[in-house]
């Protein structure tokens, strides 16, 4: 049996998971509905690398959006990627320990004690 998962639960999954970073959940969501974006916690469920826009299109060969998404999800294996578009910044989550070893130029690896801006999940 093929079991499908529809665009709203995968939503709703990925809503509870970034919220569970958080203590008062129903002042995260308020903000959330207020504005495109919230601060949640990196370093204990995850950590977040903070990518320049021109860094990812020049990996992608292309500043096309749809391309740059597919290049996305191939080379981080489907991995969760959020796009700012207001800063022009990508944030791919990765293991929580990921911040104690990362060295990689023109990026920044958000752990434990930094926040990280979200986009409203849409």
């Amino acid at each position: 049996m093929i079991t499908l998962t529809t665009g709203a639960e995968r939503r709703l999954a990925a809503e509870h998971w970034l919220l569970s970073t958080v203590q008062d959940r129903k002042r995260v969501r308020a903000e959330w509905d207020e504005r495109p974006f919230v601060l949640l916690p990196c370093g204990a469920l995850f950590a977040a690398v903070r990518i320049p826009s021109t860094v990812v299109q020049a990996a992608a060969g292309s500043d096309d959006q749809e391309d740059v998404d597919h290049y996305l999800a191939e080379a981080l294996m489907e991995g969760p990627v959020i796009c700012d578009r207001y800063a022009a910044r990508y944030y791919a989550l990765v293991p929580a320990s990921t911040a104690r070893r990362w060295d990689v130029p023109d990026t920044v690896c958000l752990g434990r004690g930094r926040s990280w801006a979200s986009l409203a999940l849409v």
